[in-house]
C-alpha cells in the first residue's frame, strides 16, 4: 500500500554507522516514519555525513523497515520507505523542520522518479556488497531493487 506524501514527520537526528565503506564518524537524520532501530546507512558519506544515492535499514532482522533513496549531507532528500516489507511510502522531499513535503504529482512521473532513485539506490548497495565480496547481501539487494522496480504504482 502506498500512503499519500501528505503524511507530517519529525526527523531523529541520529549518528550511526556501518561497516561497509561508511566512515563510523558518518552521520544521518531518520524520518519519523523509520520505526525500528538501530539503523544502517548503507551508502556514501561525504564530510562526516551521508550523502548520495544508498539504503538506511532499520532493525535487527525481517522484516526491516527501509529508506532507499538519496541523503544530502546527512538528510534525506527524497526517498521510498518500505515499513515492515509491506507498507510503501513516497516523499518527494522534507521541508527543513523534518516534515514529507507535499506531492504536486499529477501524471504520475514523481512517483516514478522516486521509485527509479529507490532501485538504483539498492543497486548501488548490491554492487557495493559484491565488491566487498559478500554475495548474499547482494544479492539480497538485487532481489530488493527487482521487488521496488515491480512495485511502481501505475
Amino acid at each position: 500500500m502506498i500512503r499519500a506524501s501528505l503524511t507530517i514527520a519529525a526527523t531523529l537526528c541520529l549518528t550511526g554507522s556501518m561497516a561497509i565503506a561508511t566512515p563510523s564518524a558518518c552521520r544521518w537524520s531518520i524520518p519519523a516514519d523509520i520505526g525500528q532501530r538501530p539503523t544502517r546507512w548503507l551508502g556514501s558519506c561525504r564530510a562526516g555525513a551521508a550523502d548520495g544515492l544508498g539504503i538506511l535499514r532499520a532493525g535487527t532482522r525481517e522484516p526491516y523497515d527501509f529508506f532507499l533513496g538519496r541523503m544530502v549531507r546527512g538528510r534525506p532528500h527524497d526517498e521510498l520507505m518500505i515499513g515492515h516489507g509491506t507498507e510503501w511510502l513516497a516523499a518527494s522531499g522534507f521541508d527543513r523542520n523534518g516534515a514529507i513535503a507535499r506531492s504536486s504529482d499529477d501524471d504520475g512521473r514523481e512517483f516514478q522518479a522516486i521509485f527509479d532513485r529507490a532501485a538504483a539506490a539498492a543497486d548501488a548497495v548490491a554492487r557495493r556488497m559484491d565488491a566487498d565480496g559478500n554475495r548474499a547481501s547482494a544479492r539480497y539487494y538485487n532481489s530488493l531493487a527487482d521487488k521496488v522496480r515491480r512495485s511502481i504504482p501505475e
